[in-house]
C-alpha cells in the first residue's frame, strides 16, 4: 500500500487545547517531542502492522520552524531559556537520526526535511506574529536551487508523476552516481553548524544566481578541513548532479584522481578510453584530464561540485618544490558549478569566497574524545588533556586512539606528553593502524611539509619558528626581539639571521606573514602580535635535535633577558607583564641546560631574576639569582665586584621570602668584601651597612613575635 503523509513539526510553548467528545486536554508536544517524526511513523505502523513501512510510504515530509540561535531567550520563566537551547539541536538532530534510520526511504527519495537555514535566528517563539519576516526568511529559503529541486522532487512524488519526471531528466542528464571509494573515511564526524552552514550558503547551486561559485577553506593542517568536507558531500550528494573528490597533494596526485573520475562519467558523453582509464590503466593522463574538464565545462552541465583537497604546496616563480603546482589551471572552464577548496595556504583565498576553520570548542572536543574513547570528560584529567590538546581535532582523535588501544589512564597520558612528547608521538605512529580519517598523517609528521616550504623561501621565518617553541606559544612581536638587536653588547651575540630580523621591522614582518600564510601561526586580535598552536608550538621544539634546542634556548634566555625594561623607562609595568610568560620559558632552560659562561648570558639571567622580583615571583627569582652568583665565582672570582653584588641580590629576595637568618649571613659576607674592596668610608660599604642592618632588625622583629605569641598562648 503507497502512503501519502506529510508532518509539520509545530512552534513550540502553544497554549493547550481541547479536542474531543470527552474534552481531552493537549499539551503542545514540544516539551516532549519538539520534531515528532518518530511520533508518527509509530502511529502508521500501528495503522499498517503488517509488512515493512518503509516499502509501503510513498512519502514522508518534515516540515521544521527554522534553525534558531543557540543563545538563550531572556524570558523570566525559570528554565525557559535552557530548555530552549535543549530544544535549538534536538529538532535537527532527530531529523538526522530519522534520516540515517530510514536510509532505504531516504534512498528511494521518500523522505523530505524542509527547514529554514538562515533569517529565523532571532525571532523568539511566542512572536509568531512577525510574518512579514518569517515569509521574508522563507521565500530566500526557497529560492535556493537545492531546496527548489528537492521541492519538485517532493511535489512530483505526492502527485505521482515521479516517474515521467525523473524519465525526462535522465536523457541527456549530466547525473553520475555518488561515490564513497575516493573520499576519505570519517565515521565519527563531529558536528560544527555554523561552519557547514558557511560551506551550504557559498556552494549550492541557486536559481537567481547561476555562475561560478568557488569557496576556500583553509586553516592549520589536522584542525578538521577534509572532514568537515567530507560530512558536506556525502550531505549534499543528491544536490548535486555530480560529486567528484580530488587528492590534490601533488600534481601528480590530482590528475591521478581527475583521471579516475571518467569512469563515472555516463557513456557517450566522453572518450571511452578516458572512460577505461582507471581499468586499463592505459593511455595518456593528460588526455583523460582534459577531457573531464572539458566534460566539466560544458554549458549545460551545471550543477557538479569538485572538491580539491589538500592544495597545500605553493606554486612561486622561485618554488623548488618539485610537487607544487598551480591550482588554477585545473579549475574547469565556464561560469558554473561548485568548487570546493582545503588548503593550509591562507594566500588561496583570493581564489574566491573563504573562511579560516577555527579549532574545536570545549563542547565540540568533549564530544569527539566521547565518541573515539568512550571515557568521561568530566574529571580533571580530561579537562587538562583538552587544555594541553586546545581543541586541534587531528590531536585530540590521535589521544584518543592511543588511549583505548594501550589502556593506560588519561592522567598517565597527559604525564608522558608532557615529559616525553616525541618517544610518545613516535610509539603512536608506530603502533596500531594509522587513523583512518586522517591517513598518511599524524601529530608527528603534519606539519613537516609546511615547514619545509617555509625553509625552502626564508631561513629567518623558518629559525623564528624554532626560536619561538624555546619561548611561550602566545604573543611574540616585533618590539621583543628588537630589544635584543638595540644593545651593541648583545647584538654581537646574535647569529646573522637575526640580528637582520631584529633590526628591521619590515623583514620582522615578512618572516611571520610567510608562516601565517602557511597557517603555522596567526595573528593576535588585537594586532599586537602574534601566537601559534600549542601543539605546534611543541612540535616545532621536538622537532629540533639537542644541538638546535641548545642554541635556540640560549637566544631565547638573552633576548627575554635583555628586553627587561629598566623603571624608568614608559609602561614598563605593562611590558614585564608581557614579558612574565615568555620569562617562566626561559627559567627552565636556565635550570635545565647547561649554558656557556659569558657575560652577556649571566647578565640576561641576572635580568630574568630582576623582572621575577618585580613581578613578585620570589622563589624564581632567588633561583636565577643564585644561578648568576655561581657562574660569577667560577668566572670573575669571590672578590669581584659583580660577584658580590650577586650575592647581595640573592640575600635580599632570599630575605623578601622570609629566610632572615640565611639572608643577614650573605649580607654580612658582603660587607666584610666590600669593606675588605672599598674601605669603611665608600658608598657601597656603607650601603652594604645598611642592608645589614635593616636585615639584623627583621629578624629581630620576627623573633619579637614569635616571643609575644608564645608568651600569649603561655
Amino acid at each position: 500500500m503507497a502512503l501519502t503523509s506529510c508532518m509539520q513539526v509545530p512552534s513550540s510553548f502553544f497554549d493547550p487545547i481541547t479536542i474531543g467528545d470527552f474534552g481531552e486536554s493537549f499539551i503542545d508536544g514540544a516539551t516532549g517531542a519538539n520534531n515528532p517524526v518518530y511520533e508518527v511513523w509509530n502511529e502508521a505502523q500501528d495503522v499498517w502492522p503488517s509488512g515493512s513501512l518503509e516499502d509501503k510510504v510513498k512519502c514522508l515530509v518534515s516540515v521544521g520552524t527554522g534553525v534558531p540561535s543557540l543563545t538563550p531567550f531572556n524570558d523570566d520563566l525559570f528554565g525557559i531559556g535552557e530548555s530552549l537551547l535543549v530544544i535549538a539541536t534536538e529538532t535537527e538532530k532527530t531529523a538526522e537520526r530519522f534520516s540515517r534510520d530510514k536510509s532505504r526511504l531516504d534512498d528511494a527519495g521518500g523522505y523530505y526535511r524542509f527547514n529554514v537555514l538562515k533569517g529565523l535566528e532571532d525571532i523568539r517563539l511566542e512572536e509568531s506574529k512577525q510574518k512579514n519576516a518569517i515569509i521574508a526568511a522563507t521565500d530566500r529559503y526557497i529560492e535556493l536551487q537545492a531546496v527548489f529541486k528537492q521541492m519538485k522532487k517532493c511535489a512530483n512524488r505526492i502527485s505521482g508523476r515521479e516517474s515521467d519526471h525523473a524519465s525526462s531528466l535522465d536523457v541527456g542528464s549530466y547525473k553520475t552516481a555518488f561515490s564513497l571509494q575516493v573520499i576519505p573515511v570519517v565515521n565519527k564526524f563531529v558536528d560544527r553548524t555554523s561552519d557547514m552552514e558557511e560551506l551550504e550558503l557559498a556552494l549550492l547551486p541557486q536559481r537567481q544566481h547561476d555562475r561560478r561559485k568557488v569557496f576556500v577553506l583553509y586553516g592549520l593542517g589536522g584542525i578538521g578541513k577534509t572532514q568537515l568536507c567530507v560530512e558536506f558531500a556525502r550531505k549534499q550528494r543528491r544536490t548535486f548532479s555530480s560529486v567528484f573528490w580530488l587528492d590534490s597533494r601533488t600534481e601528480d596526485s590530482l590528475k591521478e584522481s581527475i583521471a579516475t573520475c571518467a569512469s563515472r562519467i555516463p557513456e557517450g558523453q566522453t572518450a571511452e578510453s578516458s572512460r577505461a582509464y582507471s581499468t586499463t590503466n592505459t593511455g595518456d593522463v593528460d588526455a583523460v584530464v582534459r577531457d573531464v574538464m572539458s566534460w566539466l565545462s560544458q554549458s549545460d552541465n551545471r550543477d557538479w561540485l569538485v572538491i580539491f583537497d589538500n592544495v597545500d604546496r605553493e606554486c612561486g616563480v622561485d618554488n623548488a618544490d618539485p610537487d607544487a603546482y598551480n591550482i588554477t589551471h585545473y579549475l574547469p572552464r565556464g561560469d558554473h558549478g561548485s568548487v570546493l577548496i582545503t588548503t593550509r595556504l591562507a594566500s588561496l583565498e583570493q581564489l574566491g569566497s573563504s573562511q579560516k576553520l577555527g579549532r574545536f570548542s570545549e563542547k565540540q572536543a568533549e564530544a569527539m574524545f566521547q565518541s573515539r574513547y568512550g571515557g568521561s570528560c568530566d574529571s580533571g584529567e580530561s579537562k587538562e588533556l583538552f587544555r594541553l590538546l586546545d581543541g586541534l581535532p587531528l590531536a585530540i582523535a590521535q589521544a584518543s586512539a592511543y588511549l583505548r588501544q594501550s589502556e593506560i589512564s588519561v592522567a598517565k597520558y597527559i604525564q608522558l606528553y608532557n615529559q616525553q612528547w616525541k618517544r610518545l608521538m613516535e610509539s603512536q605512529d608506530r603502533t596500531g593502524a594509522p587513523l583512518r580519517d586522517y591517513p598518511d598523517r599524524s601529530v608527528l609528521t603534519t606539519w613537516t611539509i609546511s615547514y619545509n616550504a617555509v625553509r625552502a623561501k626564508s631561513t629567518a621565518a623558518a629559525n623564528l619558528l624554532l626560536l619561538w617553541a624555546c619561548l611561550d606559544n602566545k604573543d611574540l612581536w616585533y618590539g621583543l626581539v628588537a630589544r635584543a638587536g638595540m644593545n651593541s653588547a648583545v647584538a654581537e651575540s646574535l647569529p646573522r639571521w637575526l640580528a637582520r630580523v631584529a633590526s628591521d621591522e619590515v623583514e620582522f614582518v615578512a618572516a611571520m606573514r610567510l608562516l601565517c600564510s602557511y597557517s603555522l601561526i596567526e595573528g593576535l586580535q588585537d594586532l599586537s602580535g602574534y601566537e601559534t598552536h600549542p601543539v605546534v608550538h611543541r612540535w616545532a621544539l621536538h622537532m629540533q635535535d639537542e644541538e638546535q634546542r641548545t642554541a635556540f634556548a640560549q637566544l631565547a634566555v638573552l633576548i627575554i633577558g635583555w628586553a627587561v625594561p629598566e623603571t624608568t623607562e614608559k609602561e614598563y609595568s605593562s611590558l614585564q607583564r608581557r614579558l612574565l610568560r615568555h620569562a617562566h620559558a626561559c627559567y627552565e632552560w636556565v635550570l635545565n641546560t647547561g649554558f656557556g659562561e659569558n657575560s652577556t648570558m649571566i647578565d640576561a639571567i641576572n635580568m630574568l631574576g630582576v623582572l621575577f622580583t618585580d613581578r613578585g615571583k620570589l622563589g624564581e627569582a632567588a633561583k636565577m639569582f643564585r644561578e648568576v652568583l655561581e657562574k660569577r665565582k667560577r668566572i670573575l672570582g669571590d672578590e669581584h665586584p659583580d660577584t658580590i653584588s650577586a650575592m647581595n641580590n640573592l640575600a635580599s629576595t632570599l630575605g623578601d621570602q622570609g629566610q632572615l637568618d640565611e639572608a643577614a649571613k650573605m649580607k654580612r659576607e658582603v660587607l666584610e668584601k666590600m669593606t675588605r674592596i672599598f674601605g669603611d668610608e665608600h658608598p657601597k660599604t656603607r650601603e652594604a651597612t645598611e642592608n645589614l642592618d635593616v636585615s639584623l632588625m627583621r629578624i629581630k622583629i620576627s623573633r619579637s613575635r614569635r616571643g609575644s605569641v608564645f608568651s600569649f598562648y603561655s
